[in-house]
């Protein structure tokens, strides 16, 4: 019963060997399958760490983003929520608003029996409410202030303690307010000499633009932290078919949903629309474990948008993804310049790759829809359940195929846990347009589909059989070929 699409992400990869006398060629072909998330994601050494930094309580999206969260809380461990500053002046405790992470926790707590008839693996409320720690310290009246990193919190020391656990899974701490207490937590550490390599190789974050002085001491400190910079995020809101977002799809699909959809704020997006805004949400939906999102891979793009790797920064080494440009797309899509100056970034600000997360809208607000109903009904609708080549698993894999070979994709053995029927949409995704694949550059011309018309030769046209023929391209030397298959079944939502 769901037309959320799951979705296989198929890397073709070619590689000419350098010899010049030798014509021999390795095609690699991998296949990341779209297993329901609800199975495979929910293993506890698979599940991603997360780690929410929120000023929830001053911008509503924050109390958005929380609430669709934890309607996907069984996919993650939720390590901790940490509440920083609201706004940039001012002093005293209302500034800091734990307390409204606690009652959207609670919200969830009444709802949970019916979330888990979806899964049983839906942590306690009390278990959430647990890892909420305060950011609040008399001493810092300004988040952008100079200096204000040094100031140890009951949740800089938290994240400490959670660096420190005896788990090398990796950590995305999730930016939704700026990233004082990560940036308090290795300073502290350094000042003890007790951080180390182990400890900051875990380390991964997703930073929604840079609010506040912490997240600019960190970027210049530890240039080499695994950093994703989001300035696509207001995909979430722009552009596209606001019919997704507005206040009518909210009232339909979200209010009056159990006690998570009461306590849903309406917020103003673009041109003051009501309605769904989320401007946080990428940090996690690029996590979810549908068969297109690969964590670790953030330049093969998924449901949270699609990010480039740059480098550096003026003449810094870093290890950093900025949100990349799709081709073709609108003015908000300008391509960023690794070259400004590296504290500089609130200057010139780009709204980079919103079609990157627009053009997966559909997909992700019609799953979201669709655990809504379960946190109301205690029933609801299951997305399918893709097999590719008899093969259902989510982890990318590479097979290698011949030159001007016509590969044929089955995905006949998909399967819907409700038994409704599926339809079938393969297309070629082509990236941004400095797009690699474990450093091999993507295949970026159209038109690789054999058969016309029952296959389709242009990128986005609907193949709706199950099956589908690629013909490997004999000019795609040293370049990667990426399908989707979309797989929809034909429930509401």
């Amino acid at each position: 019963m769901n037309k959320a699409e799951n979705f296989v992400d198929e890397m073709i990869k070619r590689i000419l060997a350098a010899h010049p006398q030798m014509i021999m060629l390795i095609l690699v072909f991998a296949l990341g399958l779209a297993l329901a998330p609800y199975a495979g994601a929910e293993e506890a050494d698979h599940k991603p760490r997360i780690y929410v930094i929120t000023d929830v309580g001053g911008d509503e999206d924050d109390e958005q983003s929380l609430v669709r969260l934890l309607v996907y809380a069984e996919m993650f461990d939720i390590e901790g929520i940490a509440v920083v500053r609201v706004g940039g002046t001012g002093s005293g405790p209302g500034f800091v608003r734990p307390h409204r992470a606690q009652s959207i926790i609670a919200a969830y707590g009444n709802d949970l029996p019916n979330l888990r008839q979806l899964s049983p693996n839906f942590p306690d409320a009390s278990t959430l409410a647990d890892v909420v720690k305060s950011d609040y310290h008399a001493d810092i009246t300004n988040k952008h202030a100079q200096g204000s990193h040094i100031f140890e919190t009951e949740a800089s020391r938290h994240v400490i303690e959670v660096l420190k656990k005896d788990d090398n899974r990796p950590i995305w701490f999730q930016a939704w307010g700026g990233l004082r207490p990560l940036a308090a937590a290795l300073y502290h550490l350094d000042q003890r000499g007790e951080s180390t390599d182990t400890i900051k190789n875990k380390i991964r974050v997703h930073t929604i633009e840079m609010q506040d002085y912490g997240t600019r001491w960190l970027i210049a400190t530890y240039p080499d932290l695994f950093w994703v910079e989001d300035w696509s995020f207001r995909g979430l809101w722009m552009d596209g078919d606001q019919s997704l977002i507005d206040l009518t799809w909210v009232e339909s699909n979200i209010r009056g949903h159990g006690s998570l959809g009461a306590i849903y704020p309406d917020q103003f997006g673009h041109k003051n629309h009501r309605g769904v805004k989320e401007g946080d949400t990428p940090t996690f939906l690029r996590l979810i474990d549908n068969g297109l999102n690969v964590p670790e891979r953030p330049e093969l793009g998924g449901w949270g948008g699609r990010f480039e790797y740059v480098g550096h920064v003026s003449a810094i080494h870093t290890n950093r993804y900025h949100a990349s440009a799709e081709i073709g797309s609108d003015p908000f899509n300008t391509i960023y310049n690794p070259d400004r100056q590296l504290l500089g970034l609130f200057q010139g600000r780009e709204w980079n790759g919103v079609k990157n997360i627009v053009k997966y809208r559909r997909q992700f607000q019609n799953d979201f829809a669709a655990r809504m109903k379960w946190v109301r009904d205690g029933v609801g609708n299951r997305p399918p359940k893709v097999v590719v080549n008899g093969c259902s698993s989510t982890a990318i894999m590479e097979i290698e195929v011949g030159i001007n070979e016509d590969i044929t994709l089955d995905a006949s053995e998909s399967t819907d846990p409700d038994g409704d029927t599926l339809s079938f949409n393969w297309y070629q995704n082509v990236p941004e347009r400095r797009p690699h694949y474990k450093d091999t550059p993507v295949y970026m011309t159209h038109h690789i589909w054999t058969n016309p018309p029952t296959l389709r030769p242009r990128v986005n046209h609907s193949v709706r059989s199950p099956t589908a023929i690629v013909r490997i391209p004999s000019d795609a030397s040293g370049r990667v070929l990426m399908i989707i298959c979309g797989v929809t079944d034909n429930g509401s939502p």
